[in-house]
């Protein structure tokens, strides 16, 4: 068995692990003197975009964005789905990036040649159409190098908890008709119950009307 050498080098990059991970990114004041980056991606089932600033050869980021796809466009090709990512986050960073040239990342390559599209299809068009009020260039960055990006759009919904309000129904009449929608009810059953009600109730009106409702129930 190989034997472990716990190194300062070891150790250095062990406290930096530890402090990488018990801290949250910060995000930066934008800088309006300096172009704006929006780096989007987009998977089956969500989508993601940063807004960032470059400095000394890194990404300070500014915000971060993500939501998943609604039923219409999970339908959507590939090229769709990314080209969503990008007019959404375009929308949604329009304060910071109206009036200013940015650049937008993508790792679809097809999208660097999106104006030169021959043939596209409605969907394409309308949303080259909302680009063209703004000055970008868009610019392809491989997948391995889009991480960020790519976390943002793989967001699963398998732990998520589900809850929703009911109204509380009290009435014995609600009750059954809801229990007579999932079980199996014989007419002789329904008859049954409403000679009962006869015999037991000494106003026919009252019997008469839980009558009508056991009948009811039955459709």
């Amino acid at each position: 068995m190989p034997t472990l050498i716990w190194s300062d080098l070891c150790r250095e990059a062990f406290t930096r692990l530890k402090e990488v991970l018990s801290k949250r990114p910060l995000l930066q004041y934008p800088d309006f003197s300096r172009p704006f980056v929006v780096t989007t991606d987009a998977s089956n089932v969500a989508k993601g975009a940063i807004l960032s600033q470059e400095s000394i050869g890194s990404d300070l980021p500014i915000s971060y964005i993500s939501r998943t796809l609604n039923k219409a466009e999970i339908n959507y090709s590939t090229m769709e789905k990314e080209l969503l990512a990008i007019v959404w986050a375009v929308k949604q960073f329009r304060p910071y990036i109206y009036g200013r040239k940015f650049t937008v990342v993508t790792d679809h390559k097809p999208l660097t040649w999106l104006f030169n599209v021959m043939d596209p299809g409605a969907r394409l068009v309308r949303w080259r159409l909302q680009l063209e009020e703004y000055e970008y260039d868009i610019i392809y960055k491989p997948g391995m190098l889009n991480t960020n990006a790519d976390a943002l759009s793989r967001i699963t919904t398998n732990n998520a908890a589900v809850m929703s309000i009911q109204d509380y129904v009290t009435p014995t009449y609600e009750t059954f008709c809801q229990d007579s929608r999932t079980q199996v009810f014989l007419n002789s059953d329904i008859n049954e119950i409403e000679g009962d009600l006869f015999e037991a109730t000494e106003d026919f009106a009252l019997g008469h009307c839980v009558s009508e409702d056991l009948k009811m129930s039955q459709g």
